[in-house]
């Protein structure tokens, strides 16, 4: 298992909830302040396209930019 591999591993995981005991997550918060994974992001969204990320609104590059996929 490479770590890209073990990293979506992980992200999967933390979705996963009791169903007889709770309600499905609406999302999950990755913080990244100092954007060290943010070189990552390109790759990660060939694997997990339902991956979004925030950021500045580029009139430009539309609203998929601000809060999308990145493209």
């Amino acid at each position: 298992m490479t770590v890209l591999d073990a990293l979506i591993q992980s992200r999967s995981r933390a979705a996963e909830y009791n169903r007889d005991d709770q309600v499905p997550p609406a999302v999950i918060l990755w913080s990244d302040k100092e954007r060290q994974w943010e070189p990552l992001m390109p790759v990660l969204r060939e694997r997990q396209a339902h991956l979004l990320t925030l950021g500045t609104y580029d009139v430009e590059r539309g609203p998929d930019q601000a809060c999308g996929s990145g493209a």
